[in-house]
């Protein structure tokens, strides 16, 4: 006879809408906030998994002036750069670092542009107009805007 106890399987109700792929995430107006902004996950994942290798910009909530290099998702954990060591942090510790003026370099969380290096040409709290960086608007075409809470900074891509 082991001397460790044998795992449980806990009940589960299946009905619950958490359980539902197709139900929505609850929205509170704090995540407007960038501190209080979560980093939501989806049913397929977390937003962040698809933009490994994009050099983004996260905030610890305990050391929110300290910005933090994503690098990649281990297990409910985030591996960040902070400074020259790397390190684990739990993902409901981290946020977002939302763009704050012109010539900012983002990237969308989602979308199909998600993972596209854009710089901010114009920016408020709300909006943000942005363009890929060295490509020339043609004749009738306007910069997009996209919602500001749907951007995140990045560090600027390594050349090769």
């Amino acid at each position: 006879m082991c001397s460790t106890p044998l795992h449980q399987e806990a009940q589960t109700d299946v009905s619950s809408p958490a359980w539902d792929p197709n139900s929505s995430t609850p929205f509170h107006e704090q995540d407007q906030d960038q501190t209080d902004a979560p980093l939501m996950s989806t049913s397929r994942g977390h937003w962040l998994e698809p933009l490994a290798g994009i050099r983004v910009k996260l905030i610890e909530l305990a050391a929110p002036n300290n910005i933090l290099e994503f690098e990649a998702i281990v297990g409910d954990d985030a591996k960040v750069r902070d400074g020259m060591r790397k390190r684990l942090i739990p993902l409901d510790n981290l946020r977002p670092l939302l763009p704050t003026q012109s010539d900012d370099l983002v990237t969308p969380k989602v979308g199909e542009t998600r993972g596209t290096v854009l710089k901010v040409r114009a920016y408020s709290s709300d909006t943000c107009s942005v363009r890929i960086p060295g490509k020339k608007l043609r004749k009738n075409q306007k910069d997009p805007v996209l919602p500001t809470k749907t951007l995140v900074q990045i560090f600027p891509p390594f050349r090769r």
